[in-house]
């Protein structure tokens, strides 16, 4: 094995494990607050023509480390659309926010409408 082999390898490897760090930290804490749903796209459609040219010129580094890219972007697009834009409301939010505007509203009733 020469060493151009041995350096894809290592790159693809690296390219692997890249998001697994975003993946793992947006999966714990549950928030996707400065995760870019833009950049996942892109990086998708990227992978996608990576892939198909690693296919078209039979380079394995290539095509695992690009099809690990797609399926780690698309686990993060779906954290994002668990967390961000299907976000349940939590009832005791709301109940909490009524009753601060309830006690603002005896405090002063004026301020409240204003």
């Amino acid at each position: 094995m020469n060493i151009e082999i041995l350096i894809g390898y290592i790159g693809s490897g690296l390219i692997t494990i890249c998001l697994v760090p975003q993946v793992y930290t947006t999966y714990k804490t549950k928030t996707v607050e400065g995760l870019s749903i833009s950049f996942l796209i892109l990086q998708i459609l990227s992978s996608i023509c990576y892939v198909i040219y690693g296919l078209y010129e039979q380079t394995l580094p290539i095509i695992i480390s690009n099809g690990a890219t797609i399926l780690f972007s698309i686990i993060l697009i779906m954290l994002y659309c668990r967390y961000q834009v299907f976000k349940p409301k939590s009832p005791l939010l709301y109940e909490e926010n009524i009753q601060k505007k309830n006690i603002a509203y005896l405090c002063n009733p004026i301020e409240s409408f204003i």
